[in-house]
């Protein structure tokens, strides 16, 4: 992960079961709504130019995934939990770098707290979401009605003008 770039922890199964976006209907798998929330994960990364570390309870020997788009999942092992992994990533990292620790686990969010950490809510996350699907849409809005001339300079369209019409004599 880049170092310059701000840093997103997610407690991963907080989130899910904080949000109704990822609980949904109650027949919904956890795997499904952590697939979700891995790929809106991927989205805000990329469209807020921030690393995010994602981390939940797993089993067995816990795992990691490489940074890919600027996320890092990571599932802890039987014997650490996530809070654990959290505590010990937000403590590792620089304090010139800022980062903002998403859970509704008010024990976790005071274990983590340093200058340079900011206590964020489930809610903080899902405005987030909904901020940047907002620009994407707008952002997809206004490409769509934008011509190529659009993005053309006054002097590059005087020029094409002028190539044109010295072709037509």
């Amino acid at each position: 992960m880049n170092a310059l770039r701000d840093l997103a922890v997610l407690d991963g199964h907080n989130l899910v079961f904080a949000l109704d976006r990822y609980r949904g209907q109650t027949d919904t798998p956890v795997d499904s709504a952590v697939e979700k929330l891995v790929r809106d994960t991927i989205n805000i990364s990329a469209q807020n130019e921030i690393d995010v570390a994602l981390i939940f309870d797993g089993r067995g020997a816990g795992s990691k995934s490489e940074p890919a788009d600027g996320v890092r999942v990571i599932y802890s092992s039987e014997r650490r939990s996530a809070d654990e992994l959290i505590e010990r990533l937000v403590f590792s990292e620089s304090a010139a770098r800022q980062i903002k620790v998403y859970t509704a686990d008010r024990a976790q969010q005071k274990v983590v707290w340093r200058p340079g950490v900011r206590k964020m809510s489930p809610r903080d996350w899902e405005s987030l979401i909904e901020e940047s699907a907002e620009e994407a849409e707008s952002d997809r809005g206004a490409r769509k009605s934008e011509t190529i001339s659009d993005r053309l300079s006054e002097d590059l369209k005087q020029s094409l003008k002028e190539i044109g019409q010295e072709e037509d004599q």
